[in-house]
């Protein structure tokens, strides 16, 4: 009997099916909740590349925050400084123009202008102080010894003219010649007498034709018309040959002396008009005579020769004049107003009006400046074309956070600045110091250019910036905070000079990355705290605020340092800008050991430190140019000077060095070197001076010492 094992129980169908159906509507539901931040997560790890979104997908939305601009990003959330939520704004508007409303446009009061062609004229002025022209003064000279009789000349001032009696002249001499000359009746004999008299001083031998003696007394008369400026004969004096005894000056045509400027002597040319305004304040026609040579090296000036003309006796010796030169520096230029321009250091840039309240940035390259304000354009302008001439250091804000919003968002598209050379470093992007600093700097060229308007609109907006910085310095803050709300010169100069001493203060103790490489000047002559103090992102042409360009102190600095950049954590950084930096414990001791030699007078252990210095490779080009310096001196006293200008180099430039950073910088101040001596030191125990050495008497002389990095 075979057993048969009974079939398996069937489920039924339906419960699976419908357990399918549950499943696949709960995951399209999940899917629909979950799809937004499934999006944002994978935007936040792997972000898509913005331009090519655009091209792929059309416009790509971002997300700014409203309270700190800069902050940007393709993919929503919150802005890390004030935690507010990013709102989206569109790529498209941040494009090479700026668009502004009329009512801003109205309430900024943005003025336009045209670009014109037009003479480049420039008035030279200057002070002048009068004398008489050398090449019309005459001397009587006594060429015999006599004595003066019926002296006609009573006291310096005098006026003669031409043929004037002006004294008598009684001598044995000449009266002994005379009598020769009447005695003969030989015509050659006579010539020769007369050239003898003529010698004597008698000079018109006529008068003895027609008589049969001598003259007792030979009448002397003026040769010119003029004025007495020297008499050293008295009546009955007796005179030796060779005396002056008056000088007579004529001052029909007198001489300006006016001291001018090297810069200014450039477009000057001997023959031009000049206008002279006496003190009375008339105007008398000059013309440039000469203009000597030789340059003043204290006062680094010339003297130009102004003749001007004098029938009427109006001007004296000694007399003060003013000096207008009028100058045409070129017949036809493009020209715009200077307060049009907007300086950043290294561009300079206008904007144009395109109307309808658009206004696009267009770099431009300045030629020279006139007397009415206005600069040449050289390139980046035509003739006609329309440009803001107020109000545009607004525009050119917004216009620079567009461009740095722009680069971040576009970074391969040409923004509306000039592209930059294949040899010029990339632009940093914006920070939030970076619009204050460009204020402070639009505020610096107002002030040079003697802008008061424009110098008290950028003080605005740098009030208005400084606001939107978190960690503004306290400092900082109560400066700004007292800006005057006048426009007069002197009163903005004073508080854009406190403003430069708290920046210099705050930048040394806390350096930025927006300030790195800029340059602190100090002019020593100002009306300001600390007689001037200024920042400059470029070093290399100083332009003094204080001042002006028109000035003759415009660039006047007594001291100019570099802004550090702060310091990287350790273990990050670029590597090549370590090498940079770094000199290394090798160039420290071969320093050390030189210093020391120089301290002890050890010839012999003079060059072999040299010798490693010198061996030392990667150091900065003032480094080389002082190391080389060093090798080529020819005894100890050319060594020690090289060694100062070898300080000098490395105390500027390795303030940051970790191999100097416990260092100590002494400052000698008699020493025969740079700066009256500087030099450094591994320790601050004892004062070491090698300008002196250890058997002087100055061998621990220093007047000042600070650690290495720290302002002296």
């Amino acid at each position: 009997m075979s057993l048969s094992t009974p079939p398996y129980p069937r489920t039924p169908a339906t419960p699976w099916v419908v357990s399918l159906i549950v499943l696949t509507v709960g995951c399209w539901l999940l899917g629909l909740w979950s799809a937004p931040l499934v999006s944002s997560t994978w935007q936040r790890l792997f972000p898509q590349d913005p331009a090519a979104a655009s091209d792929a997908d059309g416009p790509t939305v971002w997300y700014q925050s409203q309270m700190h601009p800069w902050v940007i990003q393709p993919f929503p959330g919150t802005c890390p400084i004030c935690g507010m939520d990013l709102t989206p704004v569109d790529p498209a508007r941040f494009g090479a123009e700026v668009t502004v409303s009329p009512i801003t446009v109205q309430n900024i009061g943005v003025r336009s202008q045209t670009v014109v062609r037009d003479q480049v004229q420039r008035q030279l002025r200057s002070v002048g102080m009068v004398e008489y022209d050398p090449g019309r003064v005459q001397s009587i000279v006594i060429r015999s010894g006599a004595w003066v009789e019926n002296m006609s000349v009573r006291a310096l001032g005098d006026r003669v003219r031409t043929g004037d009696h002006l004294f008598d002249l009684s001598s044995q001499e000449l009266y002994a010649a005379q009598v020769e000359y009447v005695s003969t009746s030989n015509e050659k004999m006579r010539q020769s007498m007369r050239r003898r008299l003529a010698y004597l001083g008698m000079f018109d031998s006529s008068i003895l034709d027609d008589r049969d003696e001598p003259l007792s007394a030979v009448p002397l008369t003026a040769p010119l018309d003029g004025v007495v400026i020297a008499r050293n004969a008295e009546e009955g004096q007796r005179l030796a040959a060779g005396t002056t005894a008056l000088r007579i000056a004529d001052d029909s045509v007198m001489w300006l002396r006016v001291t001018l400027f090297e810069h200014q002597v450039q477009e000057l040319r001997d023959g031009m008009t000049v206008q002279v305004q006496t003190r009375s304040g008339e105007d008398i026609a000059g013309r440039i005579a000469f203009i000597e040579p030789m340059l003043d090296p204290n006062t680094r000036t010339l003297v130009a020769r102004i003749e001007v003309d004098n029938h009427d006796h109006r001007l004296r010796a000694g007399d003060y004049a003013q000096v207008q030169i009028p100058l045409i520096l070129e017949d036809q230029a493009l020209l715009v107003p200077r307060s049009a321009v907007v300086s950043s250091g290294r561009h300079d840039r206008v904007f144009i009006d395109l109307g309808r309240g658009r206004f696009a940035p267009r770099e431009v390259q300045l030629g020279l400046e006139d007397d009415r304000g206005r600069v040449v354009i050289r390139e980046g302008l035509e003739e006609g074309e329309r440009i803001v001439v107020s109000g545009q250091y607004l525009i050119d804000a917004e216009s620079r956070m567009i461009e740095a919003i722009a680069r971040q968002i576009f970074p391969d598209r040409k923004t509306a600045s000039a592209e930059p050379s294949p040899s010029s470093p990339e632009e940093p992007s914006a920070g939030p110091w970076d619009p204050f600093l460009e204020s402070y700097t639009q505020l610096l060229a107002a002030l040079y250019a003697d802008d008061a308007e424009s110098a008290q609109e950028a003080a605005e907006y740098l009030v208005q910036r400084s606001q939107e910085i978190d960690d503004l310095p306290t400092s900082v803050q109560e400066v700004v905070a007292e800006w005057p709300p006048s426009q007069e010169l002197p009163a903005l100069r004073r508080q854009a000079g406190a403003l430069g001493v708290a920046l210099r203060d705050t930048l040394s103790q806390d350096p930025r990355r927006e300030t790195a490489g800029w340059t602190v000047f100090y002019c020593g002559m100002a009306d300001a705290p600390e007689d001037g103090v200024w920042l400059q992102e470029d070093a290399d042409e100083a332009r003094n605020p204080f001042y002006g360009a028109r000035h003759g102190m415009r660039a006047c600095h007594v001291r100019a340092d570099v802004l550090s950049a702060p310091e990287e954590a350790d273990g990050q950084g670029d590597d090549a800008a370590n090498e940079d930096t770094g000199l290394g414990a090798t160039f420290a001791q071969h320093y050390a050991d030189l210093a020391m030699a120089l301290y002890a007078e050890d010839i012999e252990a003079i060059g072999p430190a040299m010798s490693g210095l010198s061996e030392t490779t990667e150091v900065h080009e003032q480094l080389s140019a002082a190391i080389q310096d060093l090798v080529d001196a020819e005894d100890l006293a050319q060594q020690r000077r090289a060694f100062g200008t070898l300080s000098i180099a490395l105390r500027d430039h390795a303030a940051y060095d970790p191999s100097f950073a416990d260092w100590t910088v002494f400052y000698c101040g008699m020493a025969d070197a740079p700066e009256e001596g500087v030099w450094l030191q591994d320790d601050a125990d004892e004062a070491r001076n090698p300008f002196y050495g250890a058997r002087h008497g100055m061998r621990a002389c220093h007047v000042d010492a600070h650690m290495m990095g720290d302002q002296r």
